[in-house]
């Protein structure tokens, strides 16, 4: 409390307010000695009247001192202007040079101005080390392209592929010891009559052999 005491009293506000009141109260005696011994008999001179009612005015025998009103006015204006002149206006020619004394800081930088220099930056930064006569011109927006027709399915579908042909299975001679009764279907010897068609790529022998007979190519004679 007595902290907040001190510094309510050291506000330069309350200094000043204390030094224009004790400056005043010690010129009120100033301004009252001078209004008294000049003003008053002076405004007594010029009013109308006897010597004993100089400065009043009186109606139905009530006495109106309008001298002692004059008197307060003007010594009010006399303190205020020597407190004005004396001390209000001092004051505020030491704060104004203690202001100009003072460097005002940096403005800030807008909104606008930080975008700005943010694109200078950008700019000078995609263009650094690349000299005025290399830089290539500005790209072009490439036009817009149609979209590619899609392709076209055939009217016919493809002929399936060709398989090769499948050739019959060859015929053998039947061995020695087996006869044509016994012999498997695809051992035995062709029939022995003229219609017989023999196979394509195959001659068509010029004499049946009999079923008994032993193969040509017989191992019977080779010992």
């Amino acid at each position: 409390m007595l902290k907040g005491f001190k510094d309510f009293l050291l506000r330069g506000n309350v200094i000043d307010l204390s030094v224009a009141v004790v400056i005043g109260a010690a010129f009120t005696a100033v301004v009252n000695a001078f209004t008294d011994s000049f003003l008053k008999p002076l405004i007594q001179l010029l009013s109308p009247g006897g010597d004993q009612f100089r400065g009043t005015v009186r109606v139905s025998g009530v006495a109106f001192d309008y001298a002692d009103f004059i008197n307060q006015a003007i010594t009010f204006l006399i303190t205020a202007g020597v407190v004005y002149f004396l001390v209000v206006a001092p004051m505020k020619a030491l704060q104004s040079r203690r202001l100009r004394g003072e460097e005002a800081g940096p403005a800030q930088p807008t909104d606008v101005e930080l975008l700005t220099q943010i694109r200078d930056l950008l700019e000078d930064q995609a263009t650094r080390g690349v000299p005025d006569d290399r830089r290539g011109p500005a790209p072009v927006p490439a036009p817009e392209r149609a979209p590619a027709p899609a392709p076209m399915r055939p009217s016919m579908p493809p002929a399936p592929p060709v398989s090769p042909p499948v050739s019959p299975p060859p015929t053998s001679v039947p061995r020695r010891g087996h006869d044509a009764e016994t012999a498997p279907a695809h051992a035995a010897a062709p029939p022995a009559h003229a219609s017989y068609a023999a196979p394509a790529g195959r001659p068509t022998p010029p004499h049946p052999f009999p079923a008994d007979t032993p193969p040509r190519h017989s191992r019977a004679g080779v010992r």
